[in-house]
């Protein structure tokens, strides 16, 4: 499982590994790692210095089934940006998620991805979907019992936004079987 956009805390991929010991979490943020990392279990890979964007130049083709990022936001914007983000890191994963993979997104409330994301779930036209993926799903963020672990939504500053979880929603892309991006 690889999880891309976290904060310097990295307290989403923290709670996941230790909710599933079984999978092996590799948790990523786009700054470089604290001077302090947060301890975690040993089924748990920090990395810094990862642009979502640009995966293939960190990971091999293929190397996860599942990619997360939660509230995803701009560094340089916020709703457009940010939607364009999006749709970047929908392209870079396709790279490293495998087929018959996905690649998931949790948004909801006021968060900058929200409209975007709708936008897809609803198969509006004018936001098409980055080639390789179907139509998302969308789904509450606690029903999934083994990734919608407890933790608090941050922007980039990393204050806590004011969203409860229970406004937040999966936006789940599948990786598109023998169609798509050839890796």
């Amino acid at each position: 499982m690889l999880v891309v956009g976290e904060s310097s805390s990295f307290e989403y991929s923290v709670a996941l590994a230790e909710r599933n010991p079984e999978w092996r979490v590799v948790g990523t943020s786009f700054d470089p790692l604290p001077q302090v990392t947060p301890g975690g279990p040993a089924n748990l890979e920090l990395r810094g210095g990862v642009d979502a964007t640009q995966l293939g130049t960190h990971f091999g083709p293929g190397s996860f089934e599942e990619m997360i990022f939660n509230a995803p936001r701009s560094h340089t914007g916020w709703f457009a940006e940010t939607g364009d983000l999006i749709e970047d890191v929908l392209r870079s994963g396709r790279g490293v998620v495998s087929e018959g993979g996905s690649i998931r997104f949790s948004s909801g409330g006021g968060m900058p991805g929200t409209p975007r994301l709708n936008a897809h779930w609803r198969g509006d036209p004018a936001w098409p979907i980055p080639e390789g993926f179907n139509q998302p799903t969308r789904g509450p963020y606690l029903a999934d019992l083994q990734r919608g672990v407890i933790y608090v939504p941050r922007n980039n500053a990393g204050q806590a936004l004011a969203i409860p979880l229970e406004k937040i929603y999966w936006y789940v892309y599948a990786a598109m079987m023998g169609g798509g991006l050839m890796f």
